[in-house]
């Protein structure tokens, strides 16, 4: 049972963690481009 849940959140792990990253490389892109490029 403890080995499923380990199994389990380093799944959850796995598949947040890229996503999270990119999404912070993402908002500090636009961010970045906000201010280079103001409409």
């Amino acid at each position: 049972m403890l080995a499923d849940l380990l199994a389990a959140a380093t799944a959850l792990v796995a598949v947040l963690l890229p996503t999270g990253v990119a999404w912070l490389i993402v908002r500090g892109c636009e961010r970045h481009a906000r201010r280079r490029r103001p409409r």
